[in-house]
């Protein structure tokens, strides 16, 4: 197995959730130090409040998402990448072109 390749795919990857958390940061008005505070009964407090629960959620995702890349680019470093953490058997290589960061093998994957 290239592992090589697989780093290259979770770097680009990582750059991307990274670019990714900081727009969706800097779109929550919440986020916006110099922002006034509407009337929580004014549609624009309700527009602010569901765009940062949009926003809120999406980051959420994207901070899994990393957490999952950085945990794939230290099994790396460490030589266990590719190997799954349940039954340590082979990751099969079409799972990991697909999904780089994948833990657990696609038998395992299915009993979580």
């Amino acid at each position: 197995m290239d592992v090589g390749h697989f780093k290259k795919k979770l770097l680009e990857e990582r750059e991307k959730l990274t670019k990714d958390l900081s727009f969706y940061k800097s779109e929550d008005p919440y986020s916006d130090p110099e922002r006034t505070v509407p009337s929580a009964a004014s549609d624009e407090a309700s527009g602010e409040i569901e765009s940062h629960d949009r926003i809120s959620a999406t980051r959420s995702n994207l901070k899994q998402d990393l957490r999952e890349v950085e945990g794939a680019l230290g099994r790396i470093e460490n030589g266990k990448y590719g190997v799954c953490l349940n039954c340590g058997k082979k990751i099969n290589l079409e799972r990991l072109e697909i999904f780089p960061a994948a833990r657990f093998c696609q038998g395992c994957s299915r009993l979580r």
